[in-house]
C-alpha cells in the first residue's frame, strides 16, 4: 500500500518532528494474518525503540486514497506532515506506558520465565518469527506476557533471545507449558457470555476444573480459555488438560476455534456433523471475529492425545 519513497520522505518529516536526538527507521512487521507498515523510534543513545503503525495514524486522518484523488503533490505533502505529527502524538504516547520488557529489564532467564506461555496460532509466516512447533493445521509458539495495572505487554521468545540466557527450546517449552496449565479453566457457556460484558478476569469460582464440579448432562458447549481471557486456546494442546477435559466430559467433544482466545467444546453426542460445524465456524469468522483474532475455520478433535483436524 505505501511505496518505498512515500515512506522514506515519512521517515524524515517525523524526524523533524521529534529533532536531531531520535532515530526513526521504517519497518514492515509481520503481525498475526497482516502485514503493517510502521516506523521503528527511539532516541540515538537508547536502547528502547517502539515500533509506530502507519495504519492506525491513518485510522485516525481517514483514508488517504481519497484525499489523494486529485493527485495534487502539494495536497500529499500537507498529508504527510499531518501524518508525521499523528506518528509523533502516537509514540509520545506509547513512551507513558511502562516498559515492561525493555532490555534493560530482561536480567535473567529465571525473571522471565515465570511470564512465559503458549499461544495458538494459523499463520505460518508469523509463527516462523519465534520458537514455535507445528501442531496439525496450526502452529504453538513461546512468548511472554507482563501486565501491570492496566499495561499489558509481550514479546515472542525468538531463538536470539533464547540463546541470550543460554536455554535450549526444550527449556523455553518446558516452562511455558507448565504455565499455560496454571492458568487454563474451563467455564460454561453462560458463564462466558456473562463475563463478555466485564473486563475483569475469571474468578476461581468459574473455573469448572475444581474438585467438587460436576458436568451437567444438559450442557452442550463449554468454553476452554484462561483466567486473563488472553490468547487462552493453547491450552488444548497439553495433555493433563486433555486429560481433565475427559474427566469432566466423561463423552467425546469436538473443538470449534472461537478465537485465538478461547475454544469452545461441543460434546459429539447427538451433535451436527462435522461439515456443518464447519460453515458455523467460517461464517463466525467471516461476521463476528476480526482478523488478528482468528484462529481456523477448521473443526478439531483429540485423538491418541494430539489435537487434529475432525472429519465427518
Amino acid at each position: 500500500m505505501f511505496e518505498e519513497t512515500f515512506m522514506t520522505t515519512l521517515a524524515e518529516k517525523v524526524r523533524e518532528e521529534l529533532g536531531g536526538n531520535y532515530v526513526v527507521e521504517s519497518r514492515v512487521v509481520q503481525k498475526e494474518h497482516a502485514t503493517m507498515h510502521g516506523f521503528s523510534i527511539g532516541e540515538k543513545e537508547s536502547c528502547i525503540q517502539k515500533i509506530i503503525y502507519l495504519e492506525q495514524a491513518c485510522d485516525i486522518m481517514g483514508s488517504l486514497d481519497e484525499k489523494w484523488e486529485l493527485g495534487d503533490i502539494d495536497h500529499e505533502s500537507v498529508y504527510q506532515e499531518m501524518l508525521a505529527k499523528i506518528l509523533v502524538k502516537n509514540y509520545q504516547q506509547a513512551g507513558k506506558s511502562p516498559c515492561l520488557f525493555g532490555i534493560e529489564n530482561l536480567i535473567s532467564w529465571d525473571e522471565l520465565k515465570q511470564y512465559v506461555v503458549l499461544r495458538l496460532t494459523s499463520d505460518r509466516e508469523y509463527a516462523k518469527q519465534y520458537l514455535h512447533w507445528k501442531v496439525s493445521d496450526l502452529y504453538a509458539i513461546a512468548y511472554a506476557e507482563k501486565t501491570d495495572c492496566d499495561y499489558s505487554e509481550s514479546i515472542g521468545i525468538t531463538r536470539k533471545l533464547a540463546d541470550r540466557f543460554h536455554v535450549t527450546e526444550e527449556d523455553v517449552f518446558s516452562i511455558a507449558c507448565e504455565n499455560t496449565e496454571k492458568n487454563t479453566i474451563l467455564v460454561s457457556m453462560t458463564g462466558a457470555l456473562d463475563s463478555c460484558f466485564c473486563k475483569e478476569p475469571f474468578k476461581d469460582s468459574d473455573n469448572l476444573f475444581g474438585s467438587n464440579c460436576l458436568c451437567d448432562p444438559d450442557e452442550m458447549m463449554y468454553v476452554l480459555t484462561n483466567k486473563n481471557k488472553l490468547f487462552g486456546a493453547a491450552g488444548i494442546l497439553l495433555p493433563s488438560i486433555q486429560k481433565r477435559l475427559k474427566d469432566f466430559l466423561k463423552e467425546d467433544f469436538f473443538i470449534l476455534p472461537s478465537s485465538v482466545h478461547e475454544l469452545i467444546l461441543v460434546k459429539a453426542k447427538n451433535c451436527m456433523k462435522v461439515s456443518e460445524l464447519e460453515e458455523m465456524v467460517k461464517t463466525v469468522n467471516k461476521t463476528e471475529v476480526i482478523p488478528e483474532d482468528r484462529l481456523s475455520d477448521s473443526v478439531y478433535k483429540i485423538e491418541n492425545s494430539s489435537l487434529c483436524v475432525a472429519k465427518d
